[in-house]
């Protein structure tokens, strides 16, 4: 019962923040075209692929969203929880359902890696 309602507090809370965290994986195989986001607890964007993160960004951001280009699945943005950070994109830890996965392992097992600026690159670093 108080899982429940620490759970409960939980949603509320980000539904009041204006995010909207996403249960299930983002798909095996990202698309061409898929954009990584650091948002703030307000949805707000700090950071996009493409662009050198911030010292600032990382300790800011409250959720990591994968963006999918419009028509390319059904569901187009998956957004996590950030629960742990690092010093870098790939040290993020991210709640999906009930468990944390490193931003590393994620894309490791979808055969990407991030580059410098933290585009999504095809292959294994």
């Amino acid at each position: 019962m108080r899982k429940a309602l620490a759970v409960l507090a939980l949603v509320s809370l980000a539904l009041a923040a204006g995010l909207r965290f996403t249960a299930v994986f983002p798909p095996s195989k990202l698309p061409k075209g898929t954009v990584l986001v650091l948002l703030d607890e307000t949805g707000k964007a700090l950071w996009k692929s493409g662009e050198v993160v911030s010292q600032e960004a990382l300790s800011k951001a409250a959720a990591l969203a994968f963006e999918l280009p419009k028509g390319s699945a059904r569901i187009t943005t998956y957004t996590y929880k950030i629960v742990k950070k690092g010093k870098g994109l790939a040290d993020l830890e991210v709640r999906i359902g009930k468990k944390t996965y490193l931003l590393s392992t994620l894309l490791k097992n979808r055969h990407v890696s991030l580059d410098e600026k933290g585009n999504l690159v095809e292959g294994m670093k």
